[in-house]
C-alpha cells in the first residue's frame, strides 16, 4: 500500500529543525552519499549514480524506475527552487536494509514558489514522490528542505 506520512502527525512547515525530527532509521547494510552543487547536470550525474548503487543492490524493474524517478524528481526540485541565489548544497543519500530502501534528498535553501504558467504541467512533482514511494516524509524549515522516500522491497546489500 502506498502511503505518504508525516512522522509527528503534524503540518509539515514551522518546525526547529528538519532532519533531527525524521524518525531514526535502522542500522544500514549500505549506504550512498554525496553532496554536490544543485545544479541540472549535477542532479543527472546523481541520478546516473543512484541507479548504479540500487543495480548493484540487486533492485530492477520498476521498483528501480519508481526509485529513480522520485528521486531524480525531488533533485530536480532542489536546483529549481531551494536557492534564489547561486546553487547551493544537494545531498542525496541512500540507506538499504534487506527489506527497504531509503532515500533521503536534502537542502539548505528556502522554498520559493514557481510561478506559474496557464497550460503548464509543472507542480506535479511531490504528489508523484507520494504515488511512487511508500513513505514520503518531507521537512521545511529556514533551514533547508528534506525529503524522505521510503519503499519496501528485497535488497542484496553487499553483492
Amino acid at each position: 500500500m502506498r502511503r505518504s506520512a508525516d512522522a509527528a502527525g503534524q503540518t509539515l512547515g514551522n518546525l526547529a529543525t528538519e532532519v533531527d525530527l525524521l524518525p531514526p532509521l535502522p542500522p544500514a547494510t549500505a549506504v550512498l552519499h554525496h553532496r554536490e552543487q544543485a545544479t541540472a547536470e549535477n542532479a543527472s550525474r546523481l541520478r546516473g549514480a543512484l541507479a548504479r548503487w540500487l543495480r548493484d543492490l540487486g533492485l530492477g524493474g520498476d521498483l528501480h524506475e519508481d526509485v529513480v524517478l522520485a528521486a531524480y524528481e525531488a533533485m530536480a526540485n532542489v536546483v529549481d527552487h531551494a536557492y534564489a541565489g547561486p546553487a547551493g548544497p544537494l545531498e542525496l543519500h541512500g540507506h538499504a536494509t534487506a527489506t527497504r530502501c531509503t532515500i533521503t534528498i536534502t537542502d539548505r535553501g528556502r522554498w520559493r514558489r514557481p510561478r506559474t504558467v496557464a497550460g503548464s504541467f509543472r507542480g506535479r512533482g511531490l504528489g508523484m514522490m507520494h504515488e511512487l514511494a511508500d513513505e514520503v516524509l518531507m521537512r521545511s524549515n529556514a533551514l533547508g528542505t528534506t525529503i524522505r522516500m521510503s519503499w519496501w522491497c528485497a535488497l542484496t546489500p553487499g553483492r
